[in-house]
């Protein structure tokens, strides 16, 4: 009996990168069994059913005020009966979730061979992201296959000491996910929040900003700054709409609540979007605020300017290319951007394929079907690395 793949996820995030992966497998006829560990739960279901999927098995490890020290254990205990009893020749994970990491170490524990998709994103700063930095490092130290989004992505890995013949240039599986839902949206074969869409219809001749904030080294002082200087915007430019996703996350609402961003007639506060609904967002804003690393990914896609709400962003690619700004934490760098894009001289760029081709999942089962005895490949790519030292 071939053994299966195992494909471990457990956030929104991963489900969205995950789910052309999982049906890419199965389109190849490679056997494959997904375990979600359910660290994000009515958030990632929605996506599951977005791509119509199902796991094999549900570990259900979320509850209320979890934090690090219950996730980590947890997920690592309830993996161990999985893997002894699915017998994977393979662990698949993405990015950088605490899923992710002790996934790969539950496999390295039991001599599993790893694969990273979306390996080599790196700010070589372990407190931001925190902890999502150190989760990539440790993954990326544990893997064999390293699937690398893009060309610096690969010289990160080099730069950390990782293999060559360890690493794959394949491109970010979240533009295979863009391209299906864009593809969708446009056919009209997938339902739009009807709430957003006359929300939209409704701004004639205004200039639509999606606006989200929800990293866990912004809580605080950085968030409120940030919010503050959103809300000061949007009392100065009536000509604009502000549509917010607020986060589930209970240090995002209470700042929303704080700083009174529901009474400010040109702020549209919004539940999370269905991840459908965000692609039709981002389709229709002309610019958009945010510390989210997957949407700096997709905005670059679409063509989308981003301004990044982070002290560093680690997708360096589309600032470089002109599609994003970096301003921190500051308010009047903040204002000044949205001022200079929207009013200003800023070049506007088309989309661009710095993220990936929307192939990237191909890509990766081409590199499987290569290297097909997973075992024995982890074992020749580890003596290959020993004498490379």
């Amino acid at each position: 009996m071939v053994k299966p793949i195992l494909l471990v996820m457990g956030t929104r995030p991963e489900g969205i990168k995950l789910a052309p992966v999982y049906h890419a497998l199965k389109e190849a006829n490679l056997p494959v069994v997904l375990c979600s560990t359910f660290q994000h739960d009515q958030l990632l279901r929605q996506v599951l059913a977005i791509f119509d999927i199902k796991p094999d098995i549900a570990l259900d490890v979320m509850k209320p005020n979890q934090d690090l020290f219950y996730l980590t254990p947890i997920i690592l205990s309830r993996l161990k009966p999985v893997l002894e009893e699915t017998k994977p020749s393979l662990v698949m994970v993405q990015g950088d979730t605490t899923t992710g990491m002790v996934a790969s170490l539950a496999a390295f524990y039991s001599r599993i061979p790893v694969a990273h998709i979306e390996a080599g994103i790196r700010t070589f700063d372990l407190d931001g992201p925190f902890p999502e930095e150190a989760n990539r490092q440790i993954i990326s130290v544990l893997s064999t296959f390293n699937f690398a989004a893009t060309k610096d992505n690969v010289r990160n890995l080099l730069h950390d000491g990782v293999s060559r013949s360890k690493i794959f240039y394949t491109g970010n599986t979240v533009t295979d996910a863009l391209r299906i839902i864009k593809e969708k949206i446009e056919t009209n074969k997938i339902e739009i929040n009807k709430k957003l869409k006359e929300k939209i219809s409704s701004f004639k001749n205004k200039k639509i900003i999606l606006f989200t904030m929800h990293r866990r080294e912004s809580f605080g002082a950085p968030m409120k700054t940030v919010f503050q200087s959103i809300k000061k915007y949007a009392l100065d430019h009536k000509d604009i709409e502000i549509i917010f996703p607020v986060h589930p996350n209970p240090h995002v609402k209470k700042l929303v609540t704080e700083e009174s961003l529901e009474l400010i007639g040109n702020i549209n506060l919004f539940e999370p979007l269905l991840y459908q609904d965000l692609i039709y967002l981002l389709l229709n804003a002309d610019i958009v605020v945010t510390d989210s690393g997957g949407i700096q990914e997709e905005a670059a896609s679409l063509g989308k300017f981003a301004i990044i709400v982070r002290e560093r962003t680690d997708r360096p690619e589309s600032v470089i290319a002109g599609l994003a700004e970096v301003v921190g934490y500051d308010k009047l760098a903040l204002y000044l951007a949205l001022d200079n894009y929207l009013y200003g001289r800023v070049r506007r760029n088309s989309s661009a394929d710095i993220f990936g081709d929307g192939f990237a999942s191909q890509k990766i089962i081409n590199v499987l079907r290569q290297y097909g005895d997973f075992s024995r490949t982890s074992t020749l790519l580890r003596q290959t690395q020993d004498r490379s030292v």
